[in-house]
């Protein structure tokens, strides 16, 4: 047996150490390799009782250099007698008077280890068969055990033939008639079913319902009867389904108590979790576990658990998951929460500097209204985040699906009015001295009133047309998240679909207004602004519609989007006048200039670029230099439209 040969059975016989009986069911060789491998096993050597069919029992070949595992062991072996007609006449065959049998020379020839014809090179010792030797117990001969079945099947079918005659010929016709050859073999097996007689040690013979010859059995236990001498005992037999068996006579280990066989159950107790998985006609079955979410049906089956039920302890059934929400403590929603709280503080604090310093020339030049409207959405977008910690709900679900287009439309409905009113204000100078309608701070609220409430129906009529729901989403088998209804898909997007077309207009003026008179810093901070968040929003609307599988990735995404254009707005927009106001306050001061002609001279009403300026606005500034960020534009005609007196606007 080779190397490769012996690690495959002794692989073969791990899952079997649990066993203590072992049925063999093989050759002489089989058995022989499976007895080497468990002798390599540690402690499988005595822990097996081993029982053997007839393929080898009562030979050496698989006993020799395995007898210390194999003690013990319960063999079978056909039960056989011998005949002594058979004796009898096989001895008095002659290579004479055995012509019939061609290989009878040769059988003859080496029984009695002689040669017929003599060899080429003439050797002397090679000894002349000369026909007259005597086939006897002294040269050798004995009579196989299987002979008796042979001779019974020789019988078996030489009745059977005889009954087939008998029926197709007649019981006095001689040779075979027509009927007979004619018929097949498979003729032959209908009488070969039915044939009864006397065997050729005396037996009955008959054949049974499956057509199997006589059962008859003797049984065997391989012991130790001497020092280092182990051989076959005969301990019982079995005959037409009657057995007999002498248990004072069965040995197990001499090294043992005899009477201590171990116990041995073709399957042990499952754990719990564990099917039985039947094995040899539902006798023996081995212990597999349920996968990870399945559960007991039965003893035999495993039945998986729906979608969101988990087993129980003792997997005879299923639990419901428990309903979980977006973590407060994850990482994710610590940081949107954290950078929606430090937001909103900076709004608050820009918005106190404001209000205290509304008098001064820098709030009037911003557009106080306009900024108001502006940190107000600012606030709201900031707000929004800390939905994130709210437990989904029909109302949450509403607020979050209504407020968050609503807030980011506040924001840039105002950004849109003020880069709008600066765009006008420039272009309209180049061809005209005449005053761009719709600049004055009412009419600025008024159109970013308009603006706001188009979002303000654009999400009611959403809201209406899709109710917003707090439903279960399982992202695995395991998890349960409760979360609203937009967030499944990509609908949640429609809502920001208005304040994106805002933001495109923004950006739009943005860029026509870059190439205005360099002192007029304002519109360089409106485009910063907006290309800006155009950088953040179409960086997250791929991320928002990729993230499907990860519903918790897409919610903190979209927020933090939110939170990153608030603070893109609060930093580009709000960031340099509070630091003129805190840091610089000898810049805020009015102070009127004229925008440098041609030649160099001072001439009122005209840049240096060929702009028009109405002759009812004067441009006021703190200085002309590279530094200056803020321009005025005072109305002199503004009493007639606002009873407090002149306005000065930030463009």
């Amino acid at each position: 047996m080779s190397v490769s040969q012996g690690r495959v059975y002794q692989e073969n016989m791990r899952p079997i150490l649990y066993c203590g009986a072992v049925i063999i069911w093989g050759s002489e060789k089989d058995a022989s390799g499976i007895f080497s491998a468990a002798s390599r096993i540690k402690g499988a050597a005595e822990h097996f009782v081993w029982i053997c069919s007839d393929f080898w029992s009562g030979r050496q070949l698989a006993t020799i250099g395995n007898e210390a595992v194999i003690e013990g062991a319960i063999t079978v072996q056909p039960l056989a007698e011998t005949i002594p007609e058979f004796d009898d006449y096989f001895t008095s065959l002659k290579p004479s008077t055995n012509g019939r049998n061609p290989w009878f020379h040769k059988y003859w020839a080496e029984h009695f280890n002689c040669v017929w014809t003599p060899p080429m090179n003439n050797e002397n010792d090679v000894r002349m068969c000369n026909g007259s030797e005597q086939i006897s117990a002294s040269s050798g001969y004995y009579q196989d055990p299987l002979i008796q079945f042979i001779v019974d099947a020789v019988l078996a079918f030489a009745h059977a033939l005889k009954a087939m005659h008998t029926e197709y010929c007649g019981s006095g016709f001689r040779g075979l008639c027509n009927k007979m050859k004619e018929r097949d073999v498979g003729s032959l097996l209908r009488f070969l079913k039915n044939v009864s007689f006397q065997g050729g040690t005396g037996e009955p013979f008959t054949f049974t319902k499956e057509l199997d010859g006589p059962v008859r059995y003797k049984i065997l236990n391989f012991q130790r009867t001497g020092p280092d001498k182990y051989g076959y005992v005969p301990v019982g037999s079995y005959v037409s389904e009657h057995l007999e068996l002498n248990l004072d006579l069965i040995r197990y280990r001499s090294s043992v108590n005899h009477s201590a066989f171990p116990d041995s159950m073709c399957g042990t107790p499952c754990n719990v979790g564990e099917v039985k998985y039947m094995l040899d006609d539902q006798c023996c079955w081995l212990c597999m576990p349920c996968e990870r979410f399945e559960y007991l049906q039965d003893e035999k089956t495993c039945d998986e658990c729906p979608v969101g039920f988990v087993p129980n302890l003792t997997r005879d059934g299923c639990n419901e998951v428990p309903v979980t929400y977006l973590r407060p403590d994850s990482e994710g929603a610590i940081s949107a929460v954290a950078l929606s709280s430090l937001g909103e503080l900076a709004t608050i604090f820009v918005a106190l500097v404001f209000t205290q310093y509304k008098n001064t020339p820098v709030v009037k030049a911003s557009g106080r209204e306009l900024s108001g409207i502006l940190l107000m959405g600012i606030f709201l977008c900031y707000l929004l985040t800390y939905l994130l910690l709210a437990p989904p709900s029909v109302v949450s679900c509403a607020v979050q699906q209504f407020s968050v287009g609503v807030a980011f439309s506040t924001c840039y409905a105002a950004l849109l009015v003020k880069t709008n009113r600066v765009y006008r204000i420039f272009t309209s100078g180049k061809s005209t001295t005449k005053r761009p309608s719709f600049i004055s701070p009412t009419s600025q609220i008024l159109i970013t009133a308009i603006l706001i409430a188009i979002e303000v129906v654009l999400s009611a009529s959403w809201l209406i047309a899709l109710p917003a729901q707090a439903i279960k989403h399982y992202p695995s088998h395991s998890q349960a998240l409760l979360v609203c209804n937009g967030f499944l898909n990509s609908t949640s997007l429609l809502s920001l679909a208005y304040p994106l077309i805002l933001l495109i207009l923004c950006t739009a003026y943005a860029f026509k207004t870059r190439k205005i008179p360099g002192h007029f810093n304002e519109a360089k901070c409106i485009g910063l602004t907006t290309y800006t968040s155009c950088v953040i929003w179409l960086a997250m609307v791929p991320i928002y519609v990729l993230t499907s599988a990860n519903i918790e990735l897409r919610i903190i995404t979209l927020y933090f989007a939110i939170s990153l254009s608030a603070t893109v707005c609060l930093v580009c927009l709000f960031a340099p006048r509070v630091y003129v106001i805190l840091f610089r306050p000898e810049r805020n001061v009015r102070s009127s200039t004229s925008f440098v002609g041609s030649r160099g001279k001072g001439v009122k009403g005209q840049s240096k670029t060929g702009l028009n300026v109405p002759n009812n606005l004067s441009l006021n500034a703190n200085s002309i230099n590279a530094n200056s960020s803020i321009i005025n534009v005072d109305s002199k005609s503004s009493k007639s439209d606002d009873p407090d007196g002149p306005k000065e606007e930030m463009l």
